[in-house]
């Protein structure tokens, strides 16, 4: 709840919902679904008075200066390609590369609308943005190592300090060019069945073939789907938050604020501009598991959310405010970290936005590069939203565990 002011107001603690504390054992994603979503989940940035409200910015001027360093950048074989509010050094097929563009330019659109939503005045950026977009992953994963990074723990990333995004082409990862050869394989199975004898054996054993091929297919679609949101969509959403000043490039915002923002623009793309508010069902299937949660669960007891934050899966609110880093080498850990920020932000600006906002201007309206220490961290943040960190913990939580689960959407 909230006041006239727009600050929370803490009632009684009406999170404890009964349920029996027995811990659930979680569901685990095999093959190749799982070895790229511990890829996709590590998703860590190397990483901040405006125009007409109402219309997204419009086509930005060519820079050929900025072309031309983006392909020493990139290397020999690429070209350019401009988009309205990108720049993109590629070496990738039109389809792909489309596939691309569609998903950087709906997140630069859906993240303008969101501080449109909130009221938060931006100014667009004075030239495009950058990208580098590699076909191959063994070119990505040397780009990695030149810059530092293993292509083992990261899919993507943006890096404020060269303000260039960088990703590879899913397509041509391993894992789903085993999957795309499996669905091949199966097709052309059928293919010589359909050219056979039709007796009823045959027709059977081609509506099982049909089957597996549109099973295999499924699961590397859903991949693709979440590589394109976990990754493109995440990172341009970092850069274009950078690039509109609501980030400090040297990295005076706290974590949780810099990723939760991100994790926003996770959502399929065809609901992003019409509802920013809309529930990120990935994060929170993450966040339900962290607690212990089952599908039908909807309330979460005090021995279950106690152990999640003893544990480490979670973080104490109050921490989060003050600073605290998410990063932790357990890389499902990290996950539910990543869900705890995006719920938190979720919260704040779907329900607070007024304060959200004021929140976010107070932040930018700081010294860049600024060091703050724990308690001024918490006085900045207790000062707009009028509420402490441990009772914004019980208020968060009796909002998230009633938040509606659709385990359809949650790419698992």
């Amino acid at each position: 709840m909230s006041d006239r002011a727009g600050r929370l107001t803490c009632g009684r603690d009406s999170w404890n919902r009964p349920r029996s504390c027995q811990r659930k054992s979680n569901n685990t994603a095999s093959g190749a679904l799982r070895r790229l979503a511990c890829v996709l989940l590590v998703l860590v940035p190397i990483c901040g008075a405006g125009t007409a409200r109402g219309a997204v910015p419009q086509r930005m001027p060519s820079d050929a200066q900025l072309a031309a360093e983006l392909l020493a950048l990139a290397g020999d074989g690429f070209r350019i390609r401009e988009t309205d509010h990108f720049t993109i050094a590629h070496d990738s097929t039109y389809n792909d590369l489309r596939v691309l563009i569609g998903r950087l330019e709906g997140t630069y659109e859906a993240v303008w609308s969101f501080c449109e939503a909130i009221e938060l005045q931006v100014e667009p950026p004075q030239s495009r943005l950058r990208v580098l977009f590699f076909n191959r992953s063994e070119d990505f994963a040397r780009h990695c190592d030149r810059v530092g990074l293993s292509a083992d723990r990261v899919a993507g990333f943006f890096s404020p300090e060269s303000n260039v995004a960088v990703f590879g082409n899913v397509m041509t990862r391993p894992e789903i060019q085993e999957l795309t050869g499996h669905v091949g394989r199966l097709r052309n199975r059928i293919k010589d069945l359909q050219s056979g004898p039709d007796a009823a054996s045959t027709r059977q054993e081609h509506s099982d073939l049909r089957r597996r091929m549109d099973a295999v297919r499924l699961r590397r679609d859903a991949i693709v789907e979440k590589f394109n949101r976990l990754v493109i969509q995440h990172e341009t959403a970092h850069q274009v938050f950078y690039n509109l000043g609501v980030h400090d490039p040297e990295g005076g915002d706290p974590p949780w604020l810099v990723e939760g923002l991100a994790c926003l623009f996770e959502i399929p793309q065809t609901s992003q501009t019409s509802k920013p508010d809309r529930v990120n069902q990935m994060r929170l299937a993450d966040l339900r598991t962290a607690f212990g949660l089952v599908p039908g669960d909807m309330g979460v007891c005090e021995a279950d959310a106690a152990e999640a934050f003893t544990s480490g899966r979670l973080l104490p609110v109050a921490e989060l405010i003050r600073g605290k880093d998410l990063w932790t080498e357990d890389e499902t850990q990290l996950s539910y970290r990543y869900a705890q920020a995006w719920s938190l932000v979720h919260y704040l600006s779907g329900k607070h936005r007024a304060a959200f906002s004021e929140y976010l201007r107070l932040l930018r309206s700081q010294p860049a590069g600024r060091v703050d220490d724990f308690r001024s961290r918490s006085a900045d943040f207790e000062g707009v939203f009028g509420v402490s960190g441990d009772d914004l913990q019980r208020l968060w939580l009796d909002y998230v565990v009633h938040l509606e689960f659709k385990p359809e959407q949650a790419l698992r």
